[in-house]
């Protein structure tokens, strides 16, 4: 696959064979790290930094999140988006929230702890007991700071001009304010009202609203799991029992994708610059965890298989970076994927995946 280079994103998909000019790999972070990424997108939600002259982006399914990020969701809006510790954040309409740090962002220290500003508007914070870090989630709003623990289900509504509002479904969370801290628990609600020296009145929490409804429907959706995935990427990997199937290849299980005739991973698509390097962002409402974690690998009687793994990349794919065109291919072409194996010719990969031999050309 071939495309033009812009400052931001690279576009265009016309088939390139690439040989041996082709550069290595993205280059994996730590199995533990990665991006985070918006799963739905309801309507037209913006994305732009804090500086004053920066350019509004409309997000869409499969974009990263990355620190820095200011997102705007209007009215008639909702998203959705699976945080990098695999926490899962929720937001209503006309909600303002900026990602000041990010547990296990491919980009933050190894001691970096997940820090949102809830500038205006609702959010649902969800986290199971997969979430990577046993650190609280930090929320600010302007006149409190909320810490949630998980695992634990929460939601926060804030004006922006002195009112917060704070619902416990599950776990615990601690509410700072300039009077002092207040625990608040599961099955209880705060009112934060004030600017300078806000009260905190706790009572029972009421029933779920609009944006908690939401959310159980998102969750149902995916309650019956996923096989042969990581555990923590379960929910982000959902949607890949409504779109194919998987099957058993040489000892390993695989996903085949319910595509049409000629397609290929990393085709339906755009690229975006991230401190971490050239992103995908697939078009396939499955297509974040098949882009940036396992392999795909092309096998005769079966096509394009996809298999899983932990580790997390930008993208799984060689580079060619010529004078005029840039073009890259999926690993798995060239890298044959293969499970554990004994005997003359000996094969052994992290996650299943290592090398590569040439019997055949590998197909």
């Amino acid at each position: 696959m071939t495309g033009t280079y812009s400052s931001r994103i690279l576009t265009g998909f016309s088939l390139a064979v690439l040989c041996a000019a082709a550069a290595a790999p993205v280059a994996a972070t730590d199995a533990d790290y990665g991006y985070g990424f918006y799963r739905t997108v309801e309507g037209e939600a913006l994305l732009t930094t804090l500086e004053d002259d920066a350019e509004a982006l409309e997000i869409e399914p499969n974009y990263p999140v990355l620190v820095g990020d200011r997102l705007w969701v209007p009215a008639g809006a909702r998203v959705e988006a699976v945080l990098p510790d695999k926490s899962v954040l929720r937001l209503g309409e006309e909600t303002e929230v900026f990602f000041e740090s990010l547990t296990g962002s491919a980009d933050a220290a190894d001691d970096a702890t997940t820090i949102l500003h809830l500038l205006e508007g609702e959010m649902q914070v969800v986290g199971e007991s997969y979430v990577l870090s046993d650190d609280p989630v930090r929320i600010d709003t302007s006149n409190s700071r909320v810490f949630l623990q998980f695992p634990g289900t929460y939601r926060l509504t804030s004006d922006g001009r002195g009112w917060t509002e704070v619902v416990v479904r599950g776990g615990f969370a601690e509410i700072n304010t300039e009077r002092g801290s207040v625990v608040l628990r599961d099955g209880e609600s705060a009112e934060i009202a004030g600017d300078d020296r806000p009260e905190v009145s706790i009572a029972a929490a009421g029933s779920w609203n609009r944006l908690e409804r939401w959310g159980a429907e998102l969750s149902n959706e995916a309650l019956a799991g996923v096989e042969n995935v990581d555990a923590s990427l379960g929910y982000a990997a959902a949607p890949l029992e409504r779109s194919g199937y998987w099957v058993s290849v040489t000892g390993r299980r695989a996903w085949r994708p319910s595509v049409r005739v000629g397609w290929r991973p990393y085709s339906d698509g755009w690229w975006v610059h991230t401190p971490s390097g050239l992103s995908w962002v697939a078009y396939e409402p499955w297509g974040w965890v098949t882009s940036h974690y396992g392999a795909w690998d092309y096998l005769p009687g079966y096509g394009w298989l996809w298999f899983p793994g932990a580790s997390y990349s930008p993208a799984w794919v060689y580079w060619y970076w010529g004078p005029t065109h840039t073009a890259w291919v999926p690993t798995g072409y060239y890298t044959r994927f293969y499970g554990p194996r004994y005997g003359w010719d000996f094969h052994y990969g992290v996650y299943g995946w290592a090398g590569g031999y040439w019997d055949s050309w590998s197909h």
